[in-house]
């Protein structure tokens, strides 16, 4: 088998009593805003990395049910427009909309109704001024109309005296087994970008196709899951594969990236989708996270994938967590 050149970063998930250590090793807590939160990916990541959570804002009516019962105690704003003379934070953290970025969409950018929601975020850490500034988008941003969406961003933050770094990772590198390129800006205050923030080894020489079969076969209940057309072809023997549902013939060992249209499918006696806990489990969210809002009640499986195909990979949050959490300092300032 050839070898390929790639980007890892190994990533560990934090338990419970780690967590609660992680928090007792520190005189002060650091505190997370999150915008356009959505089900928690990115707070649920920076969680486990030592943050506490104190806010967040998200408009759909359901995720923020989500958000409810995994996070009851945190105070939630039913729009990002909401958010005004909210509790200061050290971080604010947001993945805003990215229909008008994305390759896939109109490609309106910054004049879109979507894209132009990067301004309430903006207004947001003007009016907060934190230390930090994780925001996440798709890496079709850095060409939308020419370049100068993304250099617009750039240039706001630095207006601001943030020193800016980004970079592009990609889920299937943090411990899942899906391709999931996403854009991160890190937004540093003082004017000193912080590149050792998204810096992971480069040029790492490996074969990791065994080890992303194991996680996608691991990633698999055995429960059944409503099939695909019988007519799809597969090119495969026994192993799992994943596939769009437009695919055809179905190849490959990763899960494409997961979106807000539907599931992502899997083979393996027959074509058929990936269950709602499959997809969290490739989103590395704990199982059942979408299925029950606040009050107990089922949430649909369509809900739950949409929900996860809008979602930031957890592992991937947590990781930018651990290198910003190192840099934090574990005691008050002195006066």
């Amino acid at each position: 088998m050839g070898k390929t050149s790639v980007l890892f970063a190994s990533v560990l998930v934090a338990s419970s009593s780690e967590l609660e250590s992680l928090r007792k090793t520190r005189d002060i807590p650091v505190k997370l805003g999150s915008l356009f939160s959505g089900i928690g990916g990115l707070e649920l990541g920076m969680e486990r990395s030592g943050f506490e959570v104190a806010w967040q804002a998200e408009c759909d009516k359901q995720a923020r049910s989500v958000l409810a019962k995994h996070w009851p105690d945190v105070y939630r704003y039913k729009d990002v427009c909401d958010v005004r003379n909210a509790e200061p934070v050290d971080v604010i953290c947001g993945g805003f909309p990215c229909q008008d970025y994305s390759i896939a969409g109109d490609r309106d950018g910054l004049a879109g109704d979507r894209g132009a929601l990067w301004w309430e975020m903006h207004r947001i850490i003007t009016d907060q001024r934190p230390t930090w500034v994780v925001a996440e988008n798709v890496p079709g941003m850095l060409s939308s109309r020419g370049g100068r969406d993304f250099l617009e961003i750039v240039r706001s933050l630095v207006q601001l005296r943030y020193g800016v770094t980004w970079a592009t990772l990609d889920s299937q590198y943090f411990g899942v087994p899906q391709r999931r390129r996403r854009l991160f800006i890190i937004g540093h205050s003082g004017g000193v970008p912080r590149p050792e923030i998204l810096a992971i080894g480069q040029g790492l020489q490996g074969d990791f196709k065994e080890g992303q079969r194991k996680k996608l076969q691991n990633a698999l209940l055995s429960s059944k899951s409503p099939s695909f057309s019988s007519e799809k072809r597969v090119d495969i023997n026994t192993d799992p594969i994943a596939f769009h549902p437009k695919q055809n013939p179905i190849s490959g060992k990763l899960s494409p990236c997961m979106g807000t249209k539907g599931p992502m499918g899997v083979y393996v006696t027959v074509p058929r989708v990936f269950t709602p806990v499959e997809s969290e489990r490739l989103q590395s969210f704990p199982d059942n996270w979408t299925k029950y809002d606040k009050n107990g009640a089922v949430i649909s499986d369509t809900d739950r994938w949409k929900f996860l195909g809008n979602a930031v990979t957890v592992n991937v949050a947590e990781w930018i967590g651990r290198q910003i959490i190192d840099e934090t300092p574990t005691e008050p300032k002195e006066t």
